[in-house]
């Protein structure tokens, strides 16, 4: 009877040993699959920050495509619009409406500092005819006075 309680005993043992070790199998199987849950959370939020991106140039491409459209077209050179249906990257195309904003406003300012560079000739030429015509009279009175 002893023999049968000590192998009982040992049985018991041994099954708490095997459950010791399928409880930290199951604990290693936890962490790793909170680990795997991580990576997939953080893939996930990787990937919506990128679609979301995405999406805002999408917006901003369309935009430009439809203010490009609804533009007159006998406006715009073939070398340009040349130049946009060769471009598919959306960075090659941002680059390219920069650079033309850029142009843009160059020449805006060179317009205004031609504009007020003609106000100013046409205000000293509008002086200096009424300094001619001041002179004119006042030789013509000289001459009707001798």
């Amino acid at each position: 009877m002893k023999q049968d309680i000590s192998d009982w005993l040992n049985e018991v043992k041994s099954l708490q040993q095997q459950l010791g070790v399928m409880q930290q199998e199951r604990d290693a199987a936890f962490q790793e699959a909170a680990q795997w849950r991580d990576r997939f959370h953080d893939e996930t939020q990787l990937r919506q920050q990128k679609i979301s991106l995405l999406q805002a140039q999408i917006s901003q491409l369309e935009a430009a495509q439809t203010a490009l459209q609804s533009t007159d077209s006998s406006n715009i050179g073939p070398e340009v619009i040349e130049s946009l249906a060769g471009m598919t990257d959306p960075a090659e195309l941002q680059q390219y409406v920069h650079e033309i904003a850029q142009e843009r406003n160059a020449l805006r300012r060179q317009l205004e500092t031609e504009r007020k560079a003609h106000q100013a000739t046409r205000e000293e030429l509008s002086l200096a005819l009424g300094d001619a015509i001041d002179l004119l009279t006042q030789r013509g009175k000289t001459k009707a006075s001798n």
